[in-house]
């Protein structure tokens, strides 16, 4: 379970026990319990979001960069052996 499953899951326990709870402190204490737990799942669940589009960023940078280097490389290698010549040898 993720953690923002289990703040997830603690929050719906709050709102299940205040159905249950004896005293009105407490029946008011859960659904506040209730509400930062949720907002507290949102915030994992957004900063976890943030960073896999920051992970996917930097890999596909990171392909850009390899592909550039490659085709740095192949065009280094036509121009050493002449294979990057036009027929006429211009």
């Amino acid at each position: 379970m993720s953690s923002s499953q289990e703040y997830r899951w603690f929050a719906a326990r709050c709102l299940e026990l205040e159905r249950h709870a004896g005293d009105a402190q407490t029946r008011a204490q859960l659904p506040q319990m209730a509400q930062i737990s949720h907002r507290l799942a949102d915030e994992i669940d957004a900063t976890n979001k943030h960073e896999l589009n920051a992970a996917n960023r930097a890999s596909k940078e990171l392909t850009d960069v390899r592909r550039f280097g490659a085709n740095q490389t192949t065009t280094q290698r036509s121009s050493e052996d002449g294979t990057g010549l036009n027929q006429s040898g211009a």
